[in-house]
């Protein structure tokens, strides 16, 4: 299984678990959902979180397509070189837990606080409606944003890595996917890795899974951002280890 990671280098001077049985130990407005959303846009982009008394931890558990097929998506914050998982259960060796603070979640939005040793991370998840626009409301994107905070009142350097895995792609992870990177120019310069299987079949399904889509992950080229594709072990430890990837696409 191939990742396609995304790593946003955020070197900047910033100012400023486990579930009980029944309750979770943070807090979660406006209750604990049985799933939480993060990315449901149409029925082939629909990415939920189990909640309810077992779940609600983004880290640690992988979130799942809404049939409980897992869809690979990981993520690190790495704090003056201490490593730390907010998104998913990469299992890297280097890397510990954030600690889960805070849950909310509205009709298009998910928001988490996970306390990173000094520095709390707050990630929102959007899925946004635009019933009055029709071209935007047909476009199947989906938003991840990411914000470090300072606790302490200290400086601290941070830097952050994502990827998704190729599962997002088909229902059946034994079929071959074809993979690229492209730097595109405007509008924030995005860099945008896409992955699709390499025998699509229109209209056609496999668990409920489409066929012949395309997955797409993207970010603004800022600050000083590295990508790389490749194994998800390898980069996840590349990451954990040296903080940045060496912008390689394989093949």
């Amino acid at each position: 299984m191939r990742v396609f990671p995304t790593l946003i280098i955020a070197a900047a001077s910033l100012f400023g678990s486990s579930n009980s049985q029944n309750t979770p130990d943070w807090q979660s407005t406006p209750f604990n959902p049985p799933a939480i959303p993060l990315a449901v846009r149409s029925p082939y982009l629909s990415c939920w979180l189990q909640g309810g008394n077992s779940g609600g931890r983004l880290n640690g558990q992988w979130p799942t397509f809404w049939t409980g097929s897992i869809l690979g998506w990981a993520g690190y914050i790495r704090v003056d070189g201490h490593v730390y998982t907010f998104l998913g259960s990469p299992n890297v060796a280097g890397a510990t837990l954030a600690t889960q603070k805070k849950m909310q979640f509205t009709a298009t939005k998910s928001t988490f606080v996970l306390a990173a040793g000094p520095v709390d991370l707050t990630v929102q998840f959007l899925s946004p409606v635009e019933p009055t626009d029709y071209l935007r409301q047909s476009l199947p994107f989906s938003y991840m944003t990411l914000t470090a905070k300072s606790t302490d009142g200290a400086s601290h350097s941070v830097q952050y890595y994502t990827d998704i895995s190729a599962e997002w792609t088909s229902g059946d992870n034994s079929l071959p996917v074809k993979w690229s990177t492209s730097k595109l120019t405007g509008n924030g310069n995005p860099i945008v890795h896409q992955v699709s299987l390499q025998n699509p079949i229109p209209y056609a399904e496999i668990n409920d899974h489409t066929q012949y889509g395309t997955a797409y992950y993207a970010t603004n080229q800022v600050g000083n951002l590295t990508y790389a594709t490749g194994a998800d072990s390898t980069l996840r430890s590349a990451f954990v280890t040296k903080g940045v990837l060496d912008n390689s696409e394989d093949t």
